[in-house]
Parts: structure tokens; sequence; C-alpha cells
């Protein structure tokens, strides 16, 4: 189902990728990523055509490699029946859909369900409450199917280090109604980029635009025909906006009058409980910064001169 295409150590190892659709870029291009991670299908888009804006690993990228090796040590420690290897290669190719690529965290045999991946995690406690459910979370589910299609397999396992806590494990089944919508997404996406047409750009591409347009240019175009519906529903995001703030601070204000001068207010019925807190604020100096913003404005008639007639 796949062949091996790239080693640990390949120097063409950033190359290899931008060839096809790896697991890590799976959830982006079905919008499955936490809105925080502002990742979606034009960031893929744009890494594989090579003109994506630099930026810089996170903390959490470098922690999450560092300690893979020992998400792998904890998990066969808790799974004593099933051994744990590393991969014979580290990127594959699908046979069958070459646009498809995936690189195994590891291997893992089971003795009555044979062969299947596993894939490692780690996680801050920040973020513990995603992992809290009876499956992992869904961009980690997208991740692993994408695997599990590259690669043949039937079953893989997910594990995640969160904090000093013991690691949370779960087993995975391949699921082939997901993956039979996620294969044509896959090559519409694909062929995308091969015309080098890019895909519409949603809210979490809107830290990648700034960056990929910094400056503006003295230059008038006319917007596409769709431009009227992005624009009605601009308007109408800002309406809904202004509704939900004043909602809220009427809300807020409901509460801060019946609680009055008390520091804690408990609510009727649940194990929940408002509390007010004094917070002093040291003043500071804004960093001087520069950004594009965009507004609207409206055409200006043509100007008339005194004694023209109507």
């Amino acid at each position: 189902m796949h062949v091996r295409l790239v080693d640990v150590d390949d120097a063409d190892w950033r190359s290899a990728r931008r060839t096809g659709i790896g697991s890590s870029d799976a959830p982006a291009i079905v919008e499955a990523l936490p809105a925080t991670w502002a990742r979606g299908p034009l960031e893929v888009y744009l890494e594989k055509i090579g003109e994506a804006p630099d930026k810089p690993s996170s903390i959490a990228m470098r922690r999450g490699t560092l300690l893979e090796p020992l998400v792998a040590q904890l998990y066969g420690e808790a799974h004593p029946l099933r051994t744990v290897s590393d991969p014979d290669g580290r990127m594959f190719r699908s046979r069958t859909e070459p646009h498809l690529l995936a690189s195994p965290d590891r291997w893992i045999e089971d003795p009555v369900r044979g062969l299947g991946l596993l894939e490692l995690k780690t996680s801050s406690v920040w973020a513990a409450e995603h992992w809290q459910g009876a499956a992992p979370p869904l961009h980690v589910l997208v991740q692993v199917q994408h695997q599990l299609l590259v690669l043949g397999a039937s079953w893989a396992a997910v594990a995640v280090l969160i904090g000093d806590d013991p690691i949370l494990t779960w087993d995975v089944e391949r699921n082939e109604d997901f993956l039979a919508a996620y294969l044509e997404r896959t090559r519409a996406f694909w062929a995308c980029v091969q015309r080098r047409e890019p895909p519409e750009a949603g809210a979490a591409s809107l830290d990648t635009l700034r960056r990929l347009y910094p400056t503006v240019e003295p230059a008038t175009i006319d917007l596409p025909p769709e431009a009227t519906h992005w624009h009605r529903e601009r308007l109408e995001g800002d309406t809904l906006e202004k509704r939900g703030k004043a909602m809220r601070e009427a809300a807020t204000a409901k509460l801060l009058a019946a609680l009055g001068p008390a520091e804690v207010g408990r609510l009727p019925g649940v194990d929940l409980s408002y509390v007010r807190t004094v917070v002093d604020r040291d003043s500071y100096v804004v960093k001087a910064t520069s950004y594009v913003k965009l507004s609207t404005r409206t055409a200006r008639l043509p100007r008339r001169d005194k004694g023209t007639a109507a």
C-alpha cells in the first residue's frame, strides 16, 4: 500500500514534504484544528507551493519532538504485551494515492491484532480538557485516519503525556466511511495545488494573510462577484458581535448589582460561583507596530461645477 520515500537523516526531507499531503496537514485541510492554531487549507497550500510566510517553530513543537521517545517508552510500559518499534523509514508515500504521505511515530505489534501504528503526543496542562473524552481530539483522529489510509493498517493507538500525569491511551479503528469522504477532499485539494489555485481563505488564515501582504500598494482592483456576499457576512458578523457584547455587558451589570460588595456569589442549582477581584495594573507604553487595516468607504459621486445643468 505504500513506498518508503525519505529516511530519517535525508537532506531532502523538507522538499519531500512538499510533494504530497502529510498527516500533520490533514486536520488543517478539513478544518478540524482548534481555532487558536491559525492553520487551514490556505496555509497548507502556501507551504506546498513554497510561498508560506516564515513562521518560527514553537516551544510546544520542540517539546513534542524531544519527549517523543519518553512517551513511546511509557506506552510500552503501560502495554507490556505490545511491542513498540521505530519505523524503518520516516516518510512513506501511498502507492494508490501518490499525493498522500505519512510519517508514523512508531509501529506497534499486538499479539492478537497484529501490526498497528502508534501516534505520540504531548500536551500542556492548560489543554488537558481536550484529552478527557472517550476518544482523542478530532484533529488527532483525522491525523491517525490519514496514516491508516496511507500505510494500509487497520488500527492505531494514541498516547499523550500531559504534564506530570500518567499517559492516556486509546485504540483507534480504521473508519472507511470517513476515509472515503476524506480521500475525495484530498484529491480536490491536491488538484488545486497542481493548478496553483489557492483554496478559499477562512478565519484561520487571518494571521497568514497579514504576514503574506504586510504593505499596501497604490492600486485599485475590481473584487470578484462573491465579494458582495463576503461583505454582507462581514456586516452581519459586526452586528452579531455588537449584539453579543451588549448582551454580555448587560448580564455582567446585573450580576455585579446582585453581588454588591460581596466577594463570592453562588449560582443556584449548579456548582459554580462568580468572584469579584480587584485588579491593579501598572501603566505601560504600547510598543510601536505596523499592520494592515481593512475598512470600507463609499464611492464618491463626480463633483458638479456651479452653473452646470442638472
